[in-house]
Order: structure tokens, then sequence, then C-alpha cells
């Protein structure tokens, strides 16, 4: 199969910021930014590339904007990385990689991902 040229990045760009802005994929990366060659890791809300890493899952908006204890949060944390993330789990010491104070909000699904140093 013959890789096609992007020819109207602008038009990708404003997809990508579209289903960004719903939470059904996120990136960290400023879209405006972007340049056609450059690579960068996408996440999608369904499921995540088995290669991809592990800096970032979905959660529906509704259950994460529930207010909840340390305990509770942990566990239902756990859940929807260990769903998203097949067969990986996530430990007390991992979450705590997780910045659950600064998400990305999307309008369907918020983004949890891990702090930058």
């Amino acid at each position: 199969m013959q890789k096609q040229k992007l020819t109207n990045m602008p038009l990708a760009k404003y997809h990508l910021l579209q289903f960004k802005k719903q939470g059904h994929l996120f990136f960290k990366e400023e879209v405006a930014e972007l340049q056609l060659e450059e690579t960068f890791h996408l996440y999608y809300y369904l499921t995540s590339n088995g290669k991809s890493e592990k800096n970032a899952f979905p959660v529906p908006k509704q259950s994460f904007l529930q207010a909840k204890s340390n305990d509770e949060c942990f566990y239902e944390m756990k859940a929807h990385f260990e769903s998203y993330y097949l067969n990986d789990e996530l430990d007390k010491e991992g979450f705590d990689e997780f910045d659950l104070k600064n998400p990305y909000i999307g309008e369907d699904y918020v983004w949890v991902f891990k702090r930058t140093s």
C-alpha cells in the first residue's frame, strides 16, 4: 500500500482538536506547533495501542467528577487504567505518578496523564 501525503495540514489539525475537545483523543502537544513529519504520542479513548507509552488513560467524565475519598479515587482510577491497558496493573506508587489535579477534561472523557519533571 502506498503512503499518501497529507495535503491539508490545517484541516487535519482542526480534526485533531475537535476529537481532543470531545475527549476521544488525547495528546500533550500544541496542535498549532505540530509539523508534518513530527511524531507524538496519540491516545484513543476506546483502546490503547499495545506499543504506546502508558502515560495517559481515559475516564468517563461523570465518573471522574464525582467526589471521592483518596482510597476510592485510587481504586476507581486503577480500574480505568487496567481496563484501558489490558494486562497491566496500576499500583499505588505508579498511581502517584499521575496528575489528578490537572487532567485534560474533554466533553465526554477526562484524560489523566503522568506528571512531567
